[in-house]
């Protein structure tokens, strides 16, 4: 069994148990190798949040729910957002000067697209998002104060990494199309409130939203 280091609510809960057991109980040894490859991932030193966010908790779920909407706006994958509050974590979990948390924010979405969709955003027009914030220039030296923080560790394991993992075990699951279908959404919907919450690790928030 593997263990842990917007979705229209389902129905058929009983199906969706059973469709949980199958997925524990079939669980191959390369389904497990990838999964706890990506739990050691998760416990280098260079992914870790090492201590406290200086910001509040109602500062930081903006900025997910602003990663959302901007992912959402351009068509860009909603996996990026987990990329992006990590970088985001990362930094200010090292950096506690917040006279730069909305350059810091912007600029870890920025990253975020630019490094992992194939629709990026250009500096000009997350410029333009901070209202005259900040410039072309400030973000391009906060990108290179990120880089050189993370010594170029760009590509953090997150939580949607670990349902990708699973989710041949769900494809080929005998239980009924339509609760497959249901089961991933909501899985993916649970993964997506799970980033709202710092210092979950991935496979805790993406074993939690399966359980």
């Amino acid at each position: 069994m593997i263990m842990a280091s917007s979705a229209r609510k389902p129905g058929g809960s009983t199906s969706r148990r059973s469709l949980r057991v199958a997925i524990k109980v079939d669980c191959r040894p390369e389904t497990i190798r990838q999964w706890e490859a990506l739990v050691d991932r998760e416990r280098n030193s260079t992914y870790l949040i090492q201590s406290q966010l200086p910001s509040n908790r109602k500062q930081r779920m903006k900025v997910v729910q602003q990663y959302y909407e901007i992912v959402d706006h351009y068509g860009i994958d909603r996996s990026v957002v987990g990329i992006a509050i990590n970088y985001f974590d990362r930094f200010v979990s090292n950096y506690s000067d917040e006279r730069h948390y909305l350059l810091a924010a912007m600029t870890c979405i920025y990253l975020a697209a630019k490094i992992h969709s194939k629709i990026k955003i250009s500096a000009e027009t997350m410029v333009s998002m901070g209202n005259g914030y900040f410039t072309r220039s400030d973000l391009l030296g906060m990108e290179m104060c990120i880089f050189n923080s993370f010594d170029w560790y760009m590509n953090p394991p997150i939580p949607v990494d670990f349902l990708t993992v699973v989710r041949p075990l769900i494809n080929e699951s005998p239980i009924d199309l339509t609760i497959k279908t249901e089961f991933k959404h909501l899985v993916q919907y649970l993964i997506e409130l799970g980033l709202y919450f710092p210092f979950e690790s991935p496979s805790s928030v993406a074993y939690a939203a399966m359980l």
